[in-house]
């Protein structure tokens, strides 16, 4: 096999656009003919079939995707340059990504919990209906004070309504803006990474990614040697990459890749057990509940920068 070296810098791809992400514009045919190369490159040009999984955003979705990203949108940078997070957040906290944040469940849960205080996210979604519904949870949470902060299935009914004049039941103190420590990037988290400053990250999170579970779709699943690479080069010393699936051959992939990058000079410590999910997954969302009610239980994994 092909070894490919961690990169101490970054081969940056093109500058990322003011709008979502084109996933690629070859043709369907293309698309569709799956690569034998054994380097395990991350192939970000998905098939036709995968691109319409997750359907066109709604107008409403489009309407709060306008209103949201104007505040919240993580700013573009030219090609060949670095995000300046210090610009971004002048507080210098510690930032968290999630790579594929769906709906955007776990991520809004994270960014209004008290239990990190001193944290700021940022969420990197390739489907526009994804980052769409995303946005109009935080609308609506700016609008009538209506936030998912607990460990529960994430539905209304899970919902905690508070007046926006007082302290949350949650003890969370209220302000104008509850998701001021947080940033959505609509497009694809892998291919945000080479933008990523190195070291500047405490965690990175990647939570029930697409399986692609045939042999010959594993050239598009998100947990590839280049990709760990460039997590690792992101990441913090002692930073952590999570990792939660409920299938279990996609979580056997990620282990075998991960091996194989420690194999000459070890770079990632698997930590075991995984840090209690309160920390960095606080909500089921509806995809995971389906999982259970099918049969599938979750794997939580963590490992951490040597």
């Amino acid at each position: 096999m092909t070894e490919i070296e961690c990169p101490s810098g970054s081969n940056f791809p093109p500058a990322m656009s003011d709008e979502s992400e084109k996933i690629g514009t070859e043709t369907a045919d293309q698309a569709d003919k799956p690569s034998h190369s054994t380097d395990l490159v991350y192939n970000s040009k998905k098939p036709r079939w995968w691109k319409s999984v997750a359907g066109n955003a709604t107008k409403g979705q489009k309407r709060a995707m306008e209103t949201i990203l104007a505040n919240h949108r993580l700013p573009s940078v030219p090609y060949g340059t670095f995000l300046d997070w210090s610009q971004i957040f002048p507080e210098n906290p510690d930032i968290w990504l999630e790579i594929g944040f769906g709906q955007g469940e776990n991520l809004l849960a994270l960014a209004h919990r008290k239990r990190h205080e001193n944290v700021v996210f940022v969420g990197a979604e390739i489907h526009k209906s994804g980052t769409g519904t995303a946005c109009r949870r935080m609308q609506e949470g700016k609008e009538i004070n209506r936030f998912w902060i607990d460990y529960t299935v994430f539905s209304k009914d899970s919902t905690t309504s508070n007046n926006p004049n007082e302290e949350g039941s949650d003890g969370t103190e209220k302000h104008d803006d509850p998701y001021r420590n947080l940033r959505l990037h609509p497009g694809d988290g892998v291919k945000l990474l080479p933008y990523i400053p190195s070291s500047s990250l405490s965690a990175v999170l990647i939570t029930f990614p697409d399986p692609f579970p045939k042999e010959c779709q594993r050239q598009w699943r998100v947990i590839q040697k280049h990709t760990i690479c460039e997590i690792y080069r992101v990441l913090k010393d002692s930073g952590h990459f999570f990792l939660a699936t409920d299938h279990d051959g996609f979580n056997q992939w990620a282990h075998l890749i991960l091996n194989e990058v420690n194999e000459d000079s070890p770079i990632f410590l698997e930590v075991n057990p995984c840090p209690g999910r309160m920390d960095w997954l606080p909500v089921v969302s509806k995809y995971e509940k389906k999982g259970w009610d099918e049969g599938r239980s979750t794997n939580l994994n963590c490992w951490e920068k040597i």
